[in-house]
């Protein structure tokens, strides 16, 4: 099962899928000859003694290949969710705000992660964020994010949304999920 689903995998181009394809098998080939060169001339099968060391070695680098590789996209999956708005949801120093939800969108992509939990889809909200201080008028924000599926039900046009704003960017809004379908907040003029 994959932690990133995408529509457009499904229908991707024959000529990309084949040059990942080859690129697979370069570097399989690739890593077979390191292996074949580094054991040339220092393994004789007819000398017993050389035998259990030359598998032993064998072994540890196989062992050890499948860890990096392992670790490599381990960091490479949680870099991708990351870049796609699964990361963290807080900004320092922001300010809490209150949004309406004028428009919402499916990306059509889903993840899996700790922070946003199994197969949450990805929306791109259009919100009309109302700042704190109540004398700038209200303004649009697009923001581009994974949504937990608990929460699916409740993000519909009209509703209200707690968001938090980069004081230094006003574009920079997160989504604070926990004040979701709450009634705005007193101090923002209505």
């Amino acid at each position: 099962m994959s932690l990133l689903a995408s529509p457009t995998e499904a229908r991707e181009p024959a000529h990309a899928r084949g040059r990942s394809r080859s690129r697979s098998r370069a570097a399989a080939l690739l890593l077979l000859a390191a292996v074949l060169l580094s054991v040339e001339g220092c393994y004789n099968p007819s000398d017993p003694a050389q035998v259990q060391p030359f598998v032993i070695s064998l072994l540890l680098f196989i062992f050890a290949v499948i860890v990096a590789s392992f670790a490599v996209s381990l960091l490479g999956v949680r870099l991708l969710l990351r870049r796609l708005g699964a990361g963290p949801s807080s900004i320092p120093g922001g300010i809490p705000c209150d949004a309406v939800i004028e428009s919402i969108a499916d990306t059509g992509w889903t993840a899996t992660g700790p922070r946003i939990g199994p197969f949450s889809p990805r929306y791109r909200l259009g919100l009309r964020v109302s700042p704190a201080d109540g004398v700038n008028p209200p303004y649009p924000v697009d923001v581009t994010t994974f949504i937990p599926r608990i929460y699916t039900p409740q993000i519909v046009p009209g509703a209200c949304i707690g968001v938090i704003v980069d004081p230094a960017d006003p574009a920079n809004v997160r989504l604070d999920l926990a004040r979701l379908g709450r009634p705005p907040s007193q101090t923002i003029a209505t």
